[in-house]
């Protein structure tokens, strides 16, 4: 998606001066409905070519969020390994519960990615609560043993 935007961003960016050149070739021939039309694809080319490079920063933004997320949740991953040699505690139930919360809340964004048509951070959301889950899944087993 991301790449797809950028390649959209790059041939406005290649068009652009070609529609401009083209448009002052009309203008200096005196054909001034074609020059007329030549700026209006240039404008419209232009604000497309802005709104695709706001989306990819956009895009950008959301995926190094979610990569601090996931190495803050591997950071709460190892202190969850380290913690489940023994028993359930109180301890060991509030990270339990933690690491619920945060796979609830990384699944809601998740699903409001998807909503968006934003896949590939859905994708990467997705994938972050299905490691929660997981970690709840090695806590619960390590307590019962």
């Amino acid at each position: 998606v991301v790449a797809e935007m950028e390649e959209r961003v790059r041939i406005a960016d290649a068009r652009l001066p070609e529609i401009d050149a083209a448009k002052k070739a009309a203008a200096a021939t005196k054909n001034f409905k074609e020059a007329a039309r030549l700026a209006a694809e240039g404008k419209e080319l232009a604000a497309s070519r802005e709104a695709s490079a706001a989306e990819v920063a956009d895009a950008k933004a959301k995926a190094e969020a979610t990569a601090a997320d996931a190495a803050c949740a591997a950071e709460r991953a190892d202190t969850a390994a380290a913690a489940s040699a023994g028993k359930v505690d109180a301890a060991d139930a509030v990270r339990v519960a933690a690491l619920r919360a945060a796979a609830a809340e990384a699944q809601e964004d998740a699903d409001a990615a998807g909503q968006e048509e934003d896949f590939e951070l859905a994708s990467l959301l997705q994938e972050e609560a299905e490691a929660f889950e997981k970690l709840v899944a090695e806590l619960e087993t390590a307590a019962a043993a």
